[in-house]
Parts: structure tokens; sequence; C-alpha cells
């Protein structure tokens, strides 16, 4: 969850640390030529979302299935490479240069993207037995029992786990942090064709000839306006609050504040026993209703 789409290094065949590799070389040969080039220099030609890729995921579903037909000049994409296999889709993303994709959110809601519920007719594909094969619904991996229904609840079980919460500030950083551009995008080689950030190129400013080719790099793929600049805190982990309910039969507590203050004799504000720093800058404070607070360095010390 912490790279981006293009440095991940899928098993199959060592594919994906030859894309690795071939994204890292257009970077560095960009960067090489000279120094007006380098904030020019990128790692992806492609982008991660756009509406191309909504309207290949959601084919099968209105009015997505009309804005497919629409980008491909009146009519479905060839058979072979419309969405038939979540598993190859997959293995296009994390192997194949030039694709780069990410999932949308219907992938975590939305079984129906996955039926040809309206029978639409999309032709025949030729599938890995070379046999044609008429094209219907998604085919589903082994894992989810085949089934879409199954799957998308275990995709939702997935993104809703544990793990998953306390590292998708990772995700956030790339798409919407600090490591979306700049220094910190190219150390984390995150880093797209500079034509896709909104503070590059402002449509509405530039000269009406350019407007066509600029409108086609907005159905290219645009990144995300950027929303935080320094890096997102991780998810407090339980561990954290462990034992909490006996925390203030301690021997050891050290009370903070006067006791012998009307508001905290009275009952009105609990009384801070103790704090302690976590390992997310955060701090920890118990009361002595044994009660407890996170808070930041801010809210105490200022």
């Amino acid at each position: 969850m912490n790279l981006p789409m293009g440095m991940i290094e899928n098993d199959n065949k060592g594919k994906g640390r030859e894309r690795k590799s071939i994204y890292i070389e257009t970077f560095n040969s960009i960067k090489s030529e000279g120094t007006d080039a380098i904030s020019q220099a990128y790692f992806y030609g492609s982008h991660y979302s756009n509406p191309m890729y909504v309207a290949h995921y959601l084919t099968r579903v209105f009015p997505f299935s009309h804005i497919a037909i629409e980008l491909q000049g009146d009519k479905f994409d060839d058979p072979n490479r419309l969405f038939n296999s979540l598993s190859n889709s997959f293995l296009c993303a994390s192997t194949s240069k030039g694709d780069v994709r990410e999932l949308i959110p219907e992938c975590f809601y939305f079984p129906e993207m996955l039926l040809n519920i309206n029978n639409l007719n999309m032709g025949m594909r030729t599938d890995i037995d070379f046999k044609h094969k008429r094209v219907g619904d998604v085919e589903v991996p082994e894992w989810a029992s085949s089934d879409p229904f199954r799957f998308i609840v275990m995709m939702k079980q997935v993104f809703e786990s544990s793990e998953v919460s306390y590292s998708i500030n990772h995700w956030i950083d790339l798409v919407f942090g600090f490591k979306q551009k700049g220094k910190e995008g190219e150390e984390a080689n995150n880093l797209f064709i500079p034509s896709s950030y909104e503070d590059v190129i402002n449509i509405e400013n530039e000269d009406k000839k350019q407007k066509p080719y600029l409108l086609r790099m907005v159905e290219f793929g645009l990144t995300p306006t950027q929303l935080l600049f320094k890096p997102l805190n991780p998810k407090n982990k339980k561990e954290h609050l462990s034992k909490i309910k006996s925390i203030t039969e301690s021997l050891d507590l050290r009370a903070y504040g006067n006791a012998n203050k009307t508001r905290y004799a009275k009952g009105k504000l609990p009384l801070m026993l103790s704090l302690k720093v976590l390992d997310n800058d955060k701090i920890l404070c118990v009361y002595n209703n044994n009660t407890y607070s996170i808070c930041r360095y801010y809210f105490i010390f200022n």
C-alpha cells in the first residue's frame, strides 16, 4: 500500500521487476536532459485513473455502457480487451507497461458491475484454449468461490480490516498527500506526466488551438488536488490502550493540575493523572475518573 502500482514487483516471470526498471530508466533519461528537464521528469506516461478505466470496469452497467461505446467509436471495444477477468486485470495492471490502473470504489460495494444483467451483446472472445466464448459475466477468482457477490463482500472485509486501517495512510500520502509530487514524489517513484497535475496547466488560460489537446489529457487522467502536505498519521492501534480500565490504580501516577481548585474539587473537570507520548506523536491522557483521551501536542502545551 506504500507503493504506486508501477513499482509493484509481481512475481509473474519477473515482468513486474522488468516494468519497474523501465519506469525508473524513463525518469532518469528525462532528468539527464538538462536543468529545464528536471521539473518535467516523470515515471509514468499513463495514469492510474481516468474516464476510460471507469467505463472499462463498468461496461456492463448503464449509463457506462453507452460511454464505453462512445469512447470506442459507437461500438464495444475488442471483446478480448473488455473487462472479462479480475485475475487478468490485476496481471495487466501489475506487469504491463503503460497500465498502472487502480481499482474503482465500486469494486468494494457493487457486485452488479461483474454481471451482464442487461444481456449486452459484447461479442465473442478467445479464451486461453483458443476457443471462442461469448462475453458475459466477469470471471471471479476461485478464492471467492467464483461468486461475484462473495467477491465484493470479501473485498469489503479486507478494506475494513485492521491491516488496511493501520496502513491506508501510506496510500493517502501517495494519492492525496505529500508524496504526490515534488522531491517526496520523486523519492516515492510517484511522478506522472506533468500535464496531469492541475497546477501545471490551466485549460481556461491556454491558447484555443491547444484546448483540444488539453481536453484529451483530461480524458487521459488527472492527478487529484493535493490535500495534505505532511505525512498522515496512522490510525491508533488498540495495543496503545490496553489495560486502560485499571491504569488509574497504578501507584506511580503523577497528577497534572491543581486538585485544590474548586472546578477540580467539585468534579466539574477531571484531573489529569498521567500522560504518555505514543509512537505516532500523539499523547494519551489518563484522568482520575478512569477515562482517557488522545490528543496532539499543541492541545496541551499551547
